[in-house]
């Protein structure tokens, strides 16, 4: 028995673009709660602000992938736009913070 088409499209817009950005969010949230927090296997000891542009990174790129597969901003490419923008913008910052 094999899947339709549009139960595969719904599938993926649900999981790439929802439950994904989802998970993704609460990690960033953990990281933007203005402590420090140890990081990778090494354990680097991020400092307060770098945590946050680390959460905030994160966020950028939970809100993009939500904005590129969540099914629905097909009809409304005007809102897809501009959570696409809120993104970007997100992911640059959080960069900037984590890397200065």
């Amino acid at each position: 028995m094999e899947m339709s088409d549009q139960i595969k499209d719904q599938l993926k817009s649900f999981v790439l673009g929802i439950a994904f950005p989802l998970a993704l969010a609460f990690l960033a949230l953990s990281y933007m709660d203005g402590a420090e927090h140890r990081f990778g296997r090494a354990g680097h000891v991020l400092t307060p602000i770098h945590a946050f542009g680390r959460g905030l990174w994160q966020l950028g790129i939970a809100v993009c992938t939500h904005a590129i597969f969540y099914g629905r901003y097909e009809y409304y490419p005007r809102i897809k736009v501009g959570v696409l923008t809120v993104g970007v913008v997100s992911f640059v910052v959080g960069l900037y913070m984590r890397l200065n």
